[in-house]
């Protein structure tokens, strides 16, 4: 029989106002990000933040509608829209993740994990298999690394008290399940973001000293990039460091692992904020040097709006006059 869903994990709310209305759904505000609940009034919808329509009604927190709230509110960080009945992420409620990543990045967490276990014994020898990193057929075809790494797997087994090599490789394998997540958000956040930056400063390069406006907001892009990327690259060491002390890793899973899914799931937040903005630049004909600005335009206002500490945005403010006089509409957020 296939399992079902236990009530704690479905988006299931008792007062009266969740069912009297129909095809109610929860979302996040496109203004803003709060969390809303989006109620169908005639042709149009109404969208009313959650913590104003628990107020209204007065459902405490400590309540059950009022924990379940809280859960919608942080399911909404992983998925576009909640309607009641639904199961609730599996972040908020077992600790695994809604999405899957791809098999290159599985097989590049074993090879990163396999190297660090090879590093433990032999440094040099995993220089050697990290020059085949996201292929990892260097560890397979070259006999004296699988050599190596087999002996590795032996004295770590003798280290943990473990009965052979084979009880560490069992132990390893889900642990590359949890740093497979690691590396595609290194391939789909950390790269991109970093790949925007230096297309920023390109563009800053290129531009006459004079052209004030366009100076001003490209530098805001970049100046605004700063923090966030800082804490990317942050948390990406973080894990970096928690798989190169494989024994310790393997030694204290139970320790490390929610470490590694705390970031995984902060990550794949911040993907999920940037996606917009980083296919933007993907898509954008480099060409078309209004398609261009516009879209320097578009970065600003979304970076603005998550990490600058104001409420007025000169340099944007000033590039969207600039792109109005050309009657080609900005992009909005």
């Amino acid at each position: 029989m296939p399992e079902t869903e236990s009530p704690e994990q479905l988006c299931i709310l008792e007062h009266a106002v969740f069912s009297r209305i129909p095809g109610i759904s929860f979302r996040r505000s496109a203004m803003d990000g709060t969390p809303v609940i989006v109620m169908p009034i005639g042709e149009r919808d109404a969208a009313v933040p959650l913590r104003s329509l628990q107020a209204e009604f007065g459902i405490p927190d400590d309540s059950a509608d009022g924990q379940m709230l809280g859960l919608i509110a942080e399911s909404l960080h992983y998925v576009t829209a909640l309607y009641p009945g639904d199961p609730l992420p599996p972040e908020v409620t077992s600790g695994g993740a809604s999405w899957s990543p791809a098999g290159v990045h599985l097989r590049r967490a074993r090879t990163r994990l396999s190297i660090a276990l090879l590093a433990w014994q032999d440094p040099a020898a995993a220089k050697r298999a990290l020059k085949d990193l996201d292929g990892g057929n260097r560890l397979e075809s070259d006999p004296e690394l699988r050599t190596m790494l087999d002996s590795a797997a032996r004295r770590a087994a003798n280290e943990l008290g473990l009965t052979d090599s084979l009880d560490v490789q069992q132990r390893l394998d889900p642990l590359a399940d949890e740093f497979a997540y690691i590396e595609a958000l290194r391939d789909n956040l950390l790269l991109p973001v970093r790949g925007l930056v230096s297309r920023a400063k390109r563009l800053s390069a290129s531009l006459n000293r004079y052209d004030a406006i366009r100076c001003n907001a490209i530098t805001g892009v970049i100046k605004m990039s700063g923090p966030p990327l800082a804490d990317m690259d942050k948390r990406f060491t973080q894990m970096d460091n928690i798989c190169h002390d494989v024994l310790e890793l393997l030694r204290t899973p139970d320790v490390n692992v929610p470490i590694v899914r705390e970031n995984r799931d902060t990550l794949y937040r911040t993907q999920r904020g940037w996606q917009p903005v980083l296919e933007q630049w993907v898509k954008v004909d480099h060409g078309d040097d209004a398609a261009v600005w516009m879209i320097v335009a578009s970065t600003y206002q979304f970076l603005a709006r998550r990490y600058l500490e104001a409420t007025a945005w000169p340099a944007f403010d000033s590039l969207n006059v600039v792109l109005a006089r050309s009657r080609r509409p900005i992009m909005r957020w």
